[in-house]
């Protein structure tokens, strides 16, 4: 989980510590953005939702956002996205 605007300013950046470098901004709605990206470990496109930089400084937003990637993540279903990872960190360079 990373701080992010939804302008697409940070294509190109990395984010969980040098393993996934941000590629286009695929959405974004009120409090985070969508972007496709690569997994420099698994050699695969992914796609990472980023909580807005102004959203990302409140713990509770924070702790929102967690509680969500750990909701999701016990799901399993066709039509909902697998998640793989989650985690905080800033932008590289931001």
């Amino acid at each position: 989980m990373s701080q992010d605007g939804a302008q697409g300013q940070y294509e190109g950046r990395s984010v969980g510590g040098g393993r996934y470098q941000l590629r286009d901004l695929l959405g974004a709605g009120g409090m985070a953005s969508v972007h496709l990206a690569y997994d420099s470990v698994l050699d695969r496109e992914v796609a990472i939702k980023t909580l807005h930089t102004e959203l990302g400084r409140e713990q509770a937003f924070r702790e929102r956002f967690r509680r969500e990637a750990q909701s999701v993540a016990k799901l399993t279903h066709t039509n909902i996205v697998s998640v793989f990872d989650s985690g905080e960190d800033e932008l590289d360079g931001g």
